[in-house]
């Protein structure tokens, strides 16, 4: 199922480890598993385009990110439950690939 998807985890390093000992047990090769950094870094490109300053970016960034995480915290406030910890990854990165956000 994770074939041609790209696969991101806030614990990348351990997920990879299962995921490598559950694919080898079906023999397949195990996808790579990026931080979930990257992905919401990727979501913030476009917007982060318009500061042409390095400090500017760093700033608008990390700005956007404590606004999207607190955002998901608000509209899921469990975690450390997988469901629970997948959705709040999903509603960060879903807020700060907003173009209005």
């Amino acid at each position: 199922m994770a074939s041609n998807r790209r696969l991101v985890s806030d614990a990348p390093e351990f997920d990879k480890r299962w995921l490598e000992r559950l694919c080898r047990q079906a023999g397949k090769k195990a996808p790579p598993v990026l931080p979930v950094e990257t992905a919401w870094a990727e979501a913030m490109e476009k917007t982060l385009n318009a500061f042409t300053s390095p400090q500017e970016k760093a700033d608008h960034a990390f700005s956007c990110l404590a606004r999207a995480k607190q955002r998901a915290m608000t509209n899921s406030p469990v975690l450390h439950r997988a469901m629970a910890d997948a959705r709040h990854l999903w509603a960060v990165w879903s807020a700060l690939s907003s173009p209005d956000f």
